[in-house]
C-alpha cells in the first residue's frame, strides 16, 4: 500500500512539474511582451522597422523604444542634436520625452532604411 502512494504522489509532482514548463514556454513570449504589439507610447525595433512607425502622443508625453531585434540600431532625430539614443543593442530601450507639438521624424543610423515619426499634438 506505502508503494502505490509513493507513485501517486511522484506522478502528482511529474505532473504539475510539467504544468508549470508548460506555461512558461507556452504563454506566449518569455519577455513578458504581447504579442499583439507595442503598448501606449512605446515603439518596438523589431525586423529592420520602427513599429509603430507614426506614433501620436500629447505634449510632454515620453515615448519608449525598445531594440528587439537581433541586431543593433539607433533612434536619431532628423533634427540635429534633438535626440539620439546612441546603439542600441537587443532587449535595450531608448526614452524621450516630447514637450513641443510637432512631427519629429527620425531614422535608424546604422539602418538608414528605417524611418519612424512621433506626432506630438496639444
Amino acid at each position: 500500500m506505502e508503494r502505490k502512494w509513493t507513485i501517486l504522489v511522484v506522478a502528482a509532482v511529474v505532473i504539475a512539474v510539467i504544468l508549470v514548463v508548460a506555461l512558461v514556454f507556452f504563454n506566449g513570449n518569455n519577455d513578458g511582451r504581447s504579442d499583439k504589439g507595442p503598448g501606449h507610447n512605446e515603439v518596438w525595433i523589431k525586423n529592420l522597422t520602427f513599429d509603430p512607425f507614426n506614433i501620436t502622443i500629447s505634449v510632454n508625453t515620453t515615448v519608449t523604444w525598445t531594440n528587439l531585434d537581433g541586431v543593433s540600431h539607433t533612434v536619431t532625430s532628423d533634427d540635429v542634436g534633438l535626440f539620439d539614443s546612441g546603439i542600441l543593442s537587443d532587449g535595450d530601450t531608448f526614452q524621450f520625452t516630447f514637450v513641443e507639438e510637432g512631427q519629429y521624424f527620425y531614422a535608424c543610423s546604422i539602418h538608414p532604411e528605417m524611418h519612424g515619426m512621433v506626432t506630438v499634438v496639444a
